[in-house]
């Protein structure tokens, strides 16, 4: 079959999953001459509100949505037949035993692979082990005519601006684009077809290079986010605050890179990823110790506040059984909705253990598994005997709760500079 040109063709790309990965990338291509979109996913919630030109995510602005009017929207596979390429984006949890789930993806690619044309380029961009593009589309696709299997990893990151950029590029049009392909004909038509879209493209040698690199990003994240939350417990026993020693070291222009710790990790990504590459490196009969050592520290995180709130509550004479504790920031991180994986929930259910009651704050989350939220008011602080700061969240006035009265444990350090040496603050 005669090479197609990615590139300067008119073409029609398949997404597969309209999550946070799969409707940014839309967005990108929508805005690329030549193409025209075919948008797949299984629930008809999401698909009804992007064909109301409205987001299905708060953290992802209705204004990117209405760019997708002319795309068609549907949860047919069949409709994949149009689609030049097609690109998965779908989510890769783990099991139970911390074992990678692939079963949306599989269940996606089966479904679509008896639609798709002689000479599809398929795409994989979920979070995976290195292989699985080889191996696992490769037993799925194989029965496509001159399919081309590429990885190219995503690197969303909900909520992020970068402040080079006069838009702050939020859907990361300028962050480097990493493909890798089965072949390098597979690798050669997957660049052309991110370079209608990505300021830059990088091959690498395979799509397990690839994969290989996605969670490389993402361990060295938790990793370096569990020795600050180690060193935070430490240097606490010692007397000594994390953040001064932070603030110095970071003085250094070279060999040091800046974590700051936090009450454990969230999201989509950095609890989940790394335990792939670790059950991969079991499979080849290698070890992958501190990926396995800083998953354990992170999930300890939030019993380590818990036991830092009972402390800072009995400090006032307040029983944990009887306590009244108010959460502060439930999403993952800043400037998201996003909840899943959050150290809030894995703390609510320590301190409940206790007897403690929970109501939480969060203006972007109105309402979750911990009930609706609250308004952060003189009244609401005045009611409870502890605020615990799990994020600096858009919209909370902390301003409220430096005015108050109410004791503090601040696992994020927002309050250090306004509060820190009154009785009432604690570093959680």
């Amino acid at each position: 079959m005669e090479a197609r040109d990615e590139e300067a063709s008119d073409i029609a790309i398949g997404i597969v999953g309209l999550g946070a990965v799969g409707l940014p990338l839309a967005t990108l291509f929508s805005r690329a001459p030549g193409v025209s979109l075919i948008l797949l996913d299984e629930s008809e919630e999401r698909l009804d509100a992007i064909r109301r030109g409205e987001s299905p995510h708060s953290h992802f602005e209705g204004r990117y949505v209405a760019e997708l009017e002319d795309a068609l929207v549907t949860a047919d596979p069949a409709d994949l037949s149009a689609a030049d390429a097609v690109v998965f984006c779908l989510p890769t949890p783990l099991t139970e035993s911390r074992e990678p789930d692939l079963s949306a993806v599989c269940a996606a690619a089966e479904a679509a692979a008896p639609h798709l044309a002689p000479g599809t380029l398929v795409v994989l961009e979920s979070t995976t082990w290195p292989g699985t593009t080889r191996e696992v589309f490769g037993e799925i696709f194989g029965g496509v005519e001159d399919v081309h299997l590429a990885y190219s990893p995503e690197r969303v990151d909900p909520g992020r601006v970068d402040p080079s950029r006069p838009d702050g590029d939020p859907l990361g049009a300028h962050v480097p684009k990493l493909v890798g392909g089965v072949t390098p004909a597979a690798t050669e038509r997957a660049v052309g077809l991110y370079r209608r879209a990505f300021a830059e493209v990088v091959p690498v040698a395979s799509s397990d290079v690839a994969e290989a690199a996605k969670l490389v990003e993402n361990i060295y994240r938790a990793v370096n986010i569990a020795l600050v939350g180690e060193l935070k417990i430490a240097f606490d026993a010692m007397g000594i605050d994390v953040w001064e020693v932070l603030d110095a070291a970071s003085t250094k222009p070279f060999g040091f890179t800046r974590f700051d710790p936090g009450p454990g990790m969230g999201g989509h990504c950095l609890p989940i990823d790394p335990f792939y590459l670790s059950w991969a490196a079991r499979r080849a009969g290698a070890e992958a110790r501190f990926v396995e050592l800083s998953g354990e520290i992170n999930r300890a995180m939030p019993a380590y506040v818990a036991r830092k709130t009972a402390a800072a509550l009995a400090s006032r004479g307040i029983d944990g059984a009887s306590a009244r504790v108010l959460l502060v920031g439930v999403a993952y991180k800043r400037g998201v909705n996003i909840v899943e994986e959050s150290p809030a929930f894995p703390l609510a259910e320590e301190l409940s253990s206790l007897g403690a009651s929970i109501a939480y704050c969060d203006p972007l989350v109105p309402e979750c598994s911990l009930g609706e939220a609250l308004e952060l008011t003189d009244e609401v602080l005045a009611a409870f005997d502890v605020a615990v700061i799990l994020v600096d969240q858009v919209g909370v006035q902390f301003e409220r709760i430096v005015e108050s009265e109410i004791l503090v444990v601040d696992t994020r350090a927002v309050l250090r500079e306004a509060l820190r040496g009154e009785p009432r603050y604690f570093v959680g």
